[in-house]
């Protein structure tokens, strides 16, 4: 029995042992498994932690902002920009970013949202503006889901979703609308093309321009649009493309012809685009219409040079041709013969005719002149009835006589004015190159002293210049060369002669009047050299030193008292077209410290032949300053009512040659005339030349405002002039 049990007890703990052995087993392999497990679950939250990494780190670089809505615990999760979690109510967060969304955008954000929270949108999605910590509106984009719902009613309650800024890309977008616009709007051609040259892009101007549509030029070489047969043509393309290779860039002006038929005159602005390795990837163009332009400078060109009442080049436009002319001819043999012409007696013609009669006279001559001078270099209108004409002659008198026969035979024939016949004559002087000068100037006064001659003579004759006639311009000359010295020595003064008012004989100002005190020959009247400095720069010249002398005195005058003491000045032509009339005004009020007041410029009707802008701008310049403005000698040379509309004439003279025939009726009337026009005008009429008492009670009873005349004073000195000023002062 014992061994019985020895034996079961022997079993059992066999049993136990291989048990115990068993479990030993499996604990060592559960804990393997455990390890394992464990070494597996690191991975994986190792790769989870990774993968959301990765995500934060995509939704950093897509500027990504995840948004997590728990609806049914009213939370919501937020992440802003630096990965911080923000756990918020979700009723007071939908409360306070209703109230951030732009007021345009709040109704289609609620809208978007309702869809989606009722099951009607597969997601979320709007567009809207929100205002951020700097109070500034900025864009953005959601999109978001729900991705739980309660299985029985449907209703949402868990959504998540993201948040993009778009403000950048919007801003982009709007720029790029707005290049688009101004692209597309701009009123210049502009290209964009390949490396190749090849158009890739065009707005409608240059459509426009060169009369093709877009889809007719994209694709094409920039050239090909354009005739490109000629050899010139292809030089000068080659010559382009070229330029913009190596230079990067071309800048000109060319005239192509389209092959759609256009001919344009374009400016082309073309530049070369690089990258960031400094290669060519594409080319910008601008292109730029000068039709236009160029037929504005076409019209201002003729306005310049042109001769608007006989549509004939004009006196600048004549020396200008004719000094290049030379300039080309220096080593030339070439003869050429120089004509003056002037129509005979076209005052009165003029006078009888009117001016209307007289302007259709002009123009009707120029075009019978032009007809029959049409071998000529050049025929121009130098001013009122003068015209020049330039022959290129060979044998050149006989050859210049049958010219010139040619021309009076031609302008005998009469001309039909208002159903009239008008019968003229004409004088010519002529002068010839090299025979008689090389120089423009001296041929042009060899030509009109020719003419001075045949007008002396009695007109309807052609003079040549002769040996005789040099003499004159030998004492020119002379005298020009004196001028030089005198101006540059202090030689030149002045008096003044006064000028008062009518009814109390009280000094009003004076008129300025320059002498020259030559060393030998002692005091030289103005008559004398001024037409030789009017004929030179040298009436600038002494234009400045009577100004100058003209402030200088009158500063004098002012701080003796006469604060308003107005002194005139005379101004010829030359002065106002060289340009530097208003600058020495300018100066010499600075430099005195005088006011435009105390100054009055003084024109002659000639001066105003030439009724150009820039001698209007000039005048309206001077009468901003406060400068008067007197018309001299109205009504002896060619005169034009039109001259007291179109020019800031503010004094109107009666000139001594009316004067002096006081107590004939028809000057009489003729004065009357004047000075009724002029007072009708609110001009200030004064009366020059005045030397007895009945001129003055004649031009007192016609009430003139101020005389002026030997019957007061003569011109005087400056010392006589300040007595004369202290003893007749108001």
């Amino acid at each position: 029995m014992t061994k019985q049990l020895n034996e079961q007890l022997n079993i059992e703990m066999k049993k136990s042992q291989d048990t115990s052995q068993e479990l030993h087993n499996y604990s060592q392999t559960l804990e393997e498994k455990i390890k394992e497990r464990t070494v597996d679950l690191e991975n994986i939250h190792l790769d989870l932690k990774n993968k959301q990494t990765n995500l934060v780190l995509a939704h950093e670089i897509a500027g990504l902002i995840p948004w997590d809505w728990n609806i049914k615990d009213r939370k919501i999760t937020l992440t802003d920009k630096l990965n911080r979690t923000h756990l918020k109510n979700s009723d007071l967060h939908r409360a306070k970013l209703l109230s951030l969304i732009h007021p345009d955008d709040l109704e289609h954000f609620k809208t978007e949202m309702r869809l989606h929270l009722r099951g009607l949108t597969e997601r979320f999605e709007a567009t809207y503006r929100v205002k951020q910590y700097d109070d500034k509106w900025y864009w953005v984009h959601d999109i978001g889901s729900v991705i739980l719902r309660d299985p029985r009613s449907k209703r949402p309650l868990h959504m998540v979703g993201i948040r993009r800024d778009i403000h950048q890309e919007r801003q982009d977008q709007e720029r790029l609308k707005l290049t688009a616009s101004v692209l597309q709007q701009a009123a210049e051609g502009i290209i964009i093309l390949d490396e190749d040259f090849k158009y890739i892009e065009i707005n409608p101007f240059f459509e426009q321009i060169t009369g093709f549509k877009r889809e007719q030029i994209i694709g094409k070489h920039i050239f090909d649009i354009t005739e490109n047969y000629k050899a010139r043509q292809r030089s000068n393309h080659n010559q382009i493309i070229t330029q913009i290779m190596q230079n990067g860039i071309y800048d000109g002006d060319v005239t192509e012809k389209f092959l759609s038929g256009k001919k344009t005159a374009i400016r082309f602005h073309i530049n070369a685009v690089k990258d960031e390795q400094n290669r060519t990837i594409n080319y910008i163009g601008i292109i730029s219409d000068l039709t236009e332009q160029k037929l504005q400078e076409q019209r201002l060109s003729y306005l310049e040079n042109y001769d608007k009442l006989t549509d004939l080049p004009n006196r600048l436009y004549y020396h200008d041709q004719l000094h290049q002319y030379l300039m080309s001819q220096k080593d030339s043999i070439q003869q050429l013969a120089i004509i003056r012409l002037n129509i005979d007696r076209f005052r009165p013609i003029n006078e009888y005719l009117s001016n209307r009669g007289g302007d259709e006279l002009l123009r009707q001559f120029s075009q019978r002149l032009r007809l029959v001078t049409s071998e000529a270099f050049i025929v121009a209108h130098l001013n009122s009835d003068n015209f020049a004409i330039v022959y290129e002659v060979s044998h050149i008198r006989p050859s210049i006589n049958e010219h010139c026969e040619r021309i009076t035979k031609a302008l005998h024939t009469p001309f039909n004015l208002d159903d009239q016949e008008q019968f003229i004559t004409v004088s010519m002087g002529v002068s010839f190159y090299p025979e008689h000068g090389r120089q423009i100037d001296y041929l042009n006064n060899c030509a009109e002293l020719a003419l001075f001659e045949a007008k002396r003579l009695g007109g309807n004759t052609v003079k040549i210049y002769s040996n005789e006639m040099s003499r004159v311009v030998d004492e020119s000359n002379q005298l020009e060369r004196e001028l030089r010295h005198a101006i540059h020595n202090d030689e030149l003064i002045v008096h003044y002669q006064p000028k008062v008012y009518f009814e109390n004989h009280k000094i009003q100002g004076f008129e300025v009047l320059v002498r020259w005190q030559h060393p030998t020959k002692g005091l030289i009247p103005p008559n004398i050299f001024i037409p030789i400095a009017e004929q030179t720069s040298l009436i600038s010249e002494i234009g400045q030193i009577v100004i100058d002398k003209t402030a200088q005195q009158i500063q004098i005058w002012k701080s003796m008292g006469y604060e308003d003491i107005r002194v005139s000045f005379n101004v010829a032509a030359q002065q106002l077209h060289r340009g530097n009339l208003l600058n020495t005004i300018d100066t010499a009020i600075n430099k005195y410290h005088i006011s435009g007041q105390n100054l009055e410029l003084e024109l002659t009707e000639s001066t105003l032949l030439e009724n150009s802008h820039a001698m209007k701008k000039t005048l309206e310049e001077i009468s901003k300053r406060d400068i008067q403005i007197s018309l001299d000698d109205f009504g002896t040379g060619y005169s034009s009512l039109s001259y007291l509309t179109d020019f800031p004439i503010d004094i109107l003279k009666i000139d001594k040659s009316f004067v002096s025939k006081i107590g004939q009726p028809k000057q009489e009337a003729i004065i009357s005339a004047i000075v009724t026009m002029g007072q009708a005008m609110g001009m200030t009429i004064v009366a020059e030349g005045i030397e007895t008492a009945e001129q003055l009670n004649f031009l007192n009873n016609l009430n003139c405002h101020l005389a002026q005349g030997y019957l007061f004073s003569k011109p005087l000195t400056e010392t006589d002039a300040t007595k004369f000023l202290k003893m007749n002062s108001a």
